[in-house]
């Protein structure tokens, strides 16, 4: 039951019926009132589309995951559509081509797999696993021929996930050295085109699978601007691994790495907006919230307490 308002309405953008994928339109605008909701009901139509027909396009995966299994999402963004299933990859792999997606608009699009992620549409998304790899660079395909015989090129994209065997650990605080706990760390290399991601503790320390080579690396948190980058450069892949951190000549290594060895800042804004969000009565418990500059670009982003 809703009280009279404006609501956002939709569903699941990407769910499985069968053995059938489909992808749903994004959420509309309902407005709840008496004139459009006759006998206290109301209807809206959700529109879906079914993400089964169209070009077939294989994944040829190789890497290295874990014994219980990972569950990754496999992921197509194209002209004015995006494809996605969630699979699950276990124990070394080569050349797997077990997985596929169907694509079927004319143009390009761009492929890839990582970590599944939340598929809540107003909720807390992130990666529902902590992976021991990589997150490969993801590929570009043409789609020709649709809507009557669609066709893909190349037929199959091949990834291979590199091992995240390299463990280093980070401190997040803000510039008055509060540590802040469950922020969100990224690293990623702009060379390469991959990365890997994680979450700090409670208390802001954690650390992150990386490998061998430089990255830039950051935190983030929900109502807070981006984090400052800093640069990791880790080599000595088949020997001692040795850490050098913002372009440092004099390193480290990695096995003595403590988390105060590297401090991830998150600047504390300069101003805090309070307020509630209702429902026009009862208070609303997790709700997106979000600020935007009117004479610039830059945007904050939080969530209601529970």
């Amino acid at each position: 039951n809703l009280v009279a308002g404006t609501y956002m309405l939709g569903v699941e953008q990407y769910f499985k019926v069968g053995a059938n994928n489909f992808t749903a339109s994004f959420p509309v605008p309902v407005n709840i009132n008496a004139t459009n909701c006759a006998s206290d009901v109301c209807t809206q139509n959700v529109s879906v589309t079914n993400a089964s027909t169209g070009a077939t396009l294989t994944f040829n995966i190789s890497g290295t995951f874990s014994a219980t299994g990972d569950a990754v999402d496999l992921f197509a963004g194209g002209p004015g559509s995006f494809r996605m299933a969630t699979t699950t990859l276990t124990g070394a792999l080569t050349n797997n081509t077990d997985n596929t997606l169907k694509l079927n608009g004319n143009g390009t699009w761009m492929v890839g797999f990582g970590p599944s992620m939340s598929t809540e549409m107003f909720g807390k998304a992130g990666s529902s696993v902590k992976p021991s790899w990589i997150i490969p660079r993801p590929q570009q395909v043409m789609v020709s021929g649709c809507p009557s015989a669609c066709s893909v090129t190349p037929t199959s994209v091949t990834f291979s996930a590199t091992a995240a065997n390299k463990t280093v650990k980070f401190t997040v605080q803000d510039a008055s050295g509060n540590k802040l706990g469950q922020a969100r760390v990224f690293a990623y290399s702009s060379g390469a085109g991959f990365g890997s991601e994680t979450t700090a503790n409670a208390d802001g320390t954690g650390s992150i699978g990386m490998a061998s080579g430089t990255f830039k690396i950051a935190a983030g948190m929900p109502g807070m601007p981006p984090g400052i980058e800093r640069t990791i450069d880790i080599r000595g892949a088949s020997g001692v691994p040795t850490v050098y951190i913002d372009g440092s000549s004099t390193g480290f290594a990695l096995s003595a790495m403590v988390a105060s060895n590297l401090v991830l800042m998150v600047s504390k804004p300069s101003y805090t907006i309070s307020g509630k969000v209702t429902d026009g009565t009862n208070p609303a418990s997790n709700a997106p919230v979000s600020a935007y500059r009117t004479d610039g670009q830059g945007h904050a982003d939080t969530f209601t307490d529970s």
